[in-house]
């Protein structure tokens, strides 16, 4: 699989959380192998403005990760933090969210040479993209429970994991789900 594309939807942002999770390693040897896209965690939970000094901590921290626009890692691949919506529960802007985020990765993907990529998905909100997106292989990484998530549409992801695991060439999985 030398020379091979890679995109990888992580279910955490790279700059913010351990790097000792599977689809972050992965990434890393993926980058061995070709040129590696690595699209931190697509905004899932509802937006909660209630939620006081919590929702703007968030707020901040994830719009520091989008401005830090493509940033090239030592391990040789690129991170990326595409601008979303938490719109997964409400139909026309989960339509508009999964096109604005098909654009912003076919223009970046274009840039760093990635053309046929193997797709692993472990942000199930990513499920649409990477379904509609051209792609080698779709690879679904099912180690979280993201259905469980507090503030997430339950059924929504629910729908999204099912989706995945039906169209995915391979769904891994960490333990019994």
């Amino acid at each position: 699989m030398k020379d091979t594309d890679f995109i990888c939807f992580g279910g955490t942002d790279w700059w913010y959380h351990n790097r000792a999770h599977i689809d972050k390693q992965l990434t890393i040897r993926f980058a061995q192998m070709g040129p590696t896209l690595y699209v931190n965690s697509i905004i899932m939970q509802k937006l909660h403005i209630s939620d006081g000094k919590w929702f703007i901590k968030k707020v901040i921290r994830k719009t520091k990760s989008i401005f830090k626009g493509l940033k090239k890692t030592h391990a040789g691949f690129w991170v990326y933090s595409p601008f979303t919506m938490p719109v997964h529960h409400l139909r026309g802007l989960k339509q508009l969210n999964e096109r604005l985020l098909r654009f912003q990765l076919q223009r970046i993907s274009r840039n760093l040479g990635i053309h046929n990529p193997v797709v692993l998905v472990a942000c199930p909100a990513a499920c649409e993209t990477a379904i509609k997106m051209k792609k080698r292989k779709l690879i679904y990484q099912r180690t979280d429970r993201f259905e469980e998530t507090e503030g997430v549409d339950v059924e929504t992801i629910k729908k999204y994991d099912q989706k995945l695991k039906a169209c995915a060439d391979l769904t891994l999985f960490v333990n019994k789900s």
